[in-house]
């Protein structure tokens, strides 16, 4: 027995001897391998329920044309960003790494840059009002430039016609960022999954979808002041106020146990809106309890969604006069 396996020793070291050779050379770039570029994704439908994507349709906040202003010009980026890290990945793929978050994708450089620049400034407001511990959390976001890959990447998520999402079961924003995108889109869809992904990575957040959606609708209308991105006081949301009029508003217990299905449906956009007039009527009345329902609590029960139902409707007409 011995000398057959000596035999098939030598006949097999040759062989060994040249995979090691030439293995033990890219041994050191093997972590990088996990992150230069769009691995396959084969996910389980159940997954789909971890998946939140901002609304399909524009956002109404702001002065830009398409969602509310960029919170910083270009001057800006170019300075806060002069000393990221950008690396070289495979396949035309980029990582830069700003304070807390780390951006891939194959987008342009400039365009990683604005997009990690917004991303910084999103995590400070939404921190703000919901507070939360962030010590020792990377960030994640993934920008495609190119909309094949971004689609191959969307449709396994059921997402075909998301242009931004955020992938919870990969923890990570993912946008599609071609050159041509406009800025105050970007800027209202990246607010949009900055507060699914903090709520997710610092609160363990992921539900109810009426307050995830509700609260990632409040931050995206939002106004500048003193440069910083601040969500607006009143309503802006006129298909709320049309509902309230019309007497077709949903009612606040049956919109309180939807699911995220629920609101990521074609029938969803009154829903969303709703959810985030619900949220910021709650800031309005007590801006603490935020902070209480992002970590986990229900509301005061003299707050409850049910008790403040018709407190809400009259205080969405005036809002939308």
């Amino acid at each position: 027995m011995k000398w057959r396996l000596r035999f098939l020793w030598m006949k097999m070291r040759p062989l060994a001897t040249l995979v090691l050779l030439i293995g033990i050379p890219y041994l050191p770039l093997a972590p990088w391998f996990a992150v230069a570029g769009p691995e396959p994704f084969a996910l389980s439908p159940i997954l789909v329920s971890q998946v939140s994507t901002s609304p399909p349709t524009p956002v109404s906040g702001g002065a830009g044309k398409n969602g509310p202003s960029p919170p910083l010009d270009a001057a800006e980026i170019r300075k806060r960003s002069q000393n990221w890290e950008v690396r070289r990945l495979d396949g035309g793929w980029r990582l830069l790494m700003s304070p807390r978050f780390a951006v891939r994708g194959d987008a342009r450089v400039d365009d990683l840059r604005t997009v990690a620049a917004f991303a910084e400034c999103y995590l400070d407001a939404v921190h703000e009002r919901i507070g939360g511990d962030m010590t020792d959390i990377r960030f994640s976001i993934r920008a495609y430039a190119r909309e094949g890959e971004f689609r191959r990447h969307a449709a396994c998520l059921e997402l075909e016609a998301a242009r931004s999402f955020y992938d919870a079961h990969h923890a990570e924003i993912v946008l599609h960022v071609p050159p041509t995108r406009d800025r105050s889109e970007l800027a209202g869809a990246l607010m949009h999954e900055v507060v699914h992904e903090f709520l997710d990575r610092v609160h363990d957040r992921t539900g109810p979808a009426w307050f995830v959606e509700g609260l990632a609708g409040w931050f995206t209308d939002y106004t500048l002041e003193m440069g910083r991105p601040t969500p607006a006081r009143r309503d802006p949301t006129p298909e709320v106020a049309a509902a309230a009029r019309d007497s077709k508003l949903i009612p606040l217990r049956r919109l309180t146990g939807l699911d995220l299905g629920a609101f990521l449906s074609d029938e969803g956009a009154l829903m969303r809106a709703e959810a985030a007039s619900l949220v910021r009527y709650y800031a309005g009345r007590d801006p603490g309890l935020l902070k209480h329902l992002a970590a986990g609590r229900h509301p005061p029960s003299d707050l409850a969604p049910e008790r403040v139902e018709k407190e809400w409707i009259e205080w969405v007409l005036e809002s939308g006069k």
